[in-house]
């Protein structure tokens, strides 16, 4: 899948955490995220409770000792995360559908909601979760794995 300019997609917790911790296409999250600096249209989209998500995964990291990551480090990302130029949704108009579909899928009801935003937008679900990808492969729903979108340079 090609994400067209101006970039206009949801994306989940796993993909901005990418930001700040190295991991597998780490890359790619970083140049989803840089259109938002070089391209005024761009638009990446997230439910409500993105930040307690991300929040979450920090916490995990600066807890965990095998990582070299420290309060200051989560504190500084978070407050990084804070500042982007992201598009909030309320999770409260999401949540009726997002029952409907985490029965429909059996997804999560974190899952459920950004696969309702992204559907009322209709623009892609970009995430790492491969469980959520399996169970939504043969629906309706635009929900793509981030190691197979294939995203241009700014300004391109």
């Amino acid at each position: 899948m090609i994400l067209n300019t101006p970039i206009r997609c949801v994306v989940d917790a796993n993909i901005a955490i990418k930001l700040f911790i190295d991991q597998p296409d780490s890359d790619k999250a970083k140049l989803i995220f840089s259109h938002l600096d070089s391209d005024i249209n761009a638009s990446l989209f997230v439910p409500g409770f993105f930040f307690v998500e991300c929040t979450h995964v920090l916490l995990k990291y600066a807890r965990n000792k095998d990582y070299k990551y420290s309060n200051k480090d989560a504190k500084e990302h978070l407050e990084a995360l804070q500042l982007l130029r992201l598009q909030k949704s309320s999770t409260y108009g999401l949540v009726e559908d997002a029952l409907n579909v985490g029965f429909d899928l059996g997804t999560s009801a974190y899952d459920s909601c950004y696969i309702v935003l992204a559907n009322r937008l209709s623009v892609p679900l970009i995430t790492i979760d491969g469980g959520l990808i399996k169970k939504t492969k043969n629906s309706l729903y635009q929900v793509y794995s981030l190691k197979d979108v294939e995203i241009p340079e700014p300004g391109k």
